[in-house]
């Protein structure tokens, strides 16, 4: 009989260690661990794959998720073709993948990149299928909804098949997809091992079926932050009313015959107090002057002038969250806090650091590599393959290289690949027209009495230091 999991189960967040389960032994004996368990939910709360979606689309994850995806993914990339046989060939190589196959038309192969990296950010696993035609070739049909690399759901994949897959040496155990019918019967779909790349965010157990998505570091915080809106709307409803407490002397009123009457059931009393509170609701609304008896209190008070600093909590909570998932709260803020550039621009370094030797890293790179070179292998270009190159996370300051390029230009050392290669954004050499270029002597010659300040390249950025200190060795500048 065809194992499968029932629809709606919830895939567990780790698997249970040894130890866990000997705490689980001694539990049913010992009322105190049940007392620890419970004290280690509530500080360690486990969110579901739902809610954790939940937090990305409506609650606070939504930015910073988004922010990993733009740093990893969002800036794009470009590849760069390596041991062709000639600068044609790579580029025609780069061509080929770029337009033929990863463009819109096609694959939309950026877009199922994001789809694969939100997933491994959100639920700490992402998994992505390959599909060929009978020639070996990406398949592609826009009606079937297949591009030749789509990402699935992890969600949607059997548990148990996902185990035996990853623990299978033979590469024959199939992943299976669970789905429900239009006639609502329940179905696994098979799908051949090596047609799927299963990932997860789980560096202790290798072959794990389960991630480790971040979100379940700060569940708590997200939680508390999805309540905040109602907070503000209770408290700013105090703010916006005025407490009023009529106060009855109980003593006096009894002095009089109409006290007695009212005085004598607790049925009369409260008819008295509604009757006197409507009175004044009532007054409210139309204004103007009012009389009253000596034994009637009016006490008015409203929370103007005793707001709590309810922002700082917020802030508190989203700084809390930004901390378990590493993100400086600078980087998200410091438009409105006073910071300088050298500050920001070391956050960032870290930051984006971070992220490259990351995800970016172990997933993404490998895919996107991996990809193309079948692509060229799949066309019989076999004299090369291709690598990714991201583009810079933030763009740069071209008003500070123009500066720098300004000095550089009469040494004649923008023409050296060694000088060249810290602005990425040049070519590796000038070269506009091949033999009439070279006549024509446009390349900058070196001038022996251009003098320039290695001191002043170094205050312009991290690197131009470096490309002084070489031009100083090499005898192509002169200090002033």
């Amino acid at each position: 009989m065809q194992d499968k999991l029932p629809l709606g189960r919830v895939m567990p967040v780790m698997s249970i260690n040894p130890e866990e389960k000997l705490m689980r032994m001694l539990r049913r004996y010992d009322p105190n661990f049940q007392f620890f368990q419970l004290l280690q939910m509530v500080d360690y709360p486990v969110a579901s794959d739902y809610e954790l979606f939940l937090h990305y689309f409506r609650g606070g994850a939504g930015p910073f998720i988004d922010l990993f995806l733009y740093c990893d993914l969002g800036a794009d990339w470009t590849l760069n073709p390596v041991g062709f046989d000639s600068e044609e060939d790579g580029e025609e190589a780069v061509r080929l993948v770029e337009e033929d196959y990863f463009s819109d038309k096609r694959m939309n192969f950026r877009r199922t990149m994001n789809e694969i990296g939100a997933y491994c950010e959100i639920l700490g696993r992402t998994c992505y299928v390959e599909t060929f035609n009978l020639a070996e070739d990406y398949f592609y049909d826009k009606n079937m909804k297949v591009t030749g690399l789509d990402a699935i759901n992890p969600m949607v994949l059997n548990e148990e098949s996902i185990k035996k897959a990853l623990a299978d040496t033979t590469g024959t155990v199939p992943f299976k997809q669970e789905g429900v019918t239009t006639d609502g019967k329940y179905v696994a779909i098979p799908f051949e091992q090596e047609r799927v790349f299963y990932f997860t965010k789980n560096i202790v157990p290798k072959y794990s079926p389960v991630g480790n998505s971040e979100l379940q570091r700060c569940v708590t915080d997200l939680r508390t932050l999805a309540r905040f809106p109602h907070y503000r709307m209770k408290i700013g409803k105090k703010y916006s009313e005025l407490f009023r407490v009529i106060q009855i002397n109980t003593e006096k009123l009894k002095e009089t015959g109409m006290g007695e009457t009212i005085t004598e059931s607790t049925e009369e009393a409260q008819k008295y107090l509604d009757e006197t509170a409507e009175f004044y609701r009532d007054q409210e609304d139309k204004g103007g002057t009012v009389a009253v008896f000596d034994w009637e209190t009016l006490i008015e008070s409203s929370w103007a002038g005793k707001e709590v600093k309810f922002s700082e909590i917020e802030r508190d909570t989203v700084q809390s969250i930004g901390l378990k998932l590493g993100v400086p709260m600078e980087l998200m803020t410091y438009a409105a806090d006073a910071m300088n550039r050298a500050t920001l621009l070391g956050l960032l370094d870290t930051f984006v650091s971070k992220r490259e030797k990351g995800t970016r890293k172990w997933l993404y790179t490998p895919i996107i590599q991996n990809t193309a070179n079948k692509i060229l292998r799949i066309n019989d270009i076999l004299d090369g393959h291709l690598e990714v190159k991201y583009n810079p996370f933030l763009s740069k300051n071209l008003v500070e290289v123009a500066d720098i390029l300004s000095k550089l230009y009469p040494t004649g050392a923008i023409t050296k690949p060694e000088i060249r290669k810290p602005f990425d954004f040049l070519p590796k050499r000038l070269d506009l027209g091949g033999e009439e270029w070279e006549e024509a002597g446009m390349d900058p010659k070196p001038n022996p009495q251009a003098k320039i300040n290695p001191v002043e390249l170094a205050e312009e950025g991290e690197g131009i230091a470096e490309v002084a200190k070489e031009m100083l060795q090499k005898g192509l500048i002169n200090l002033l």
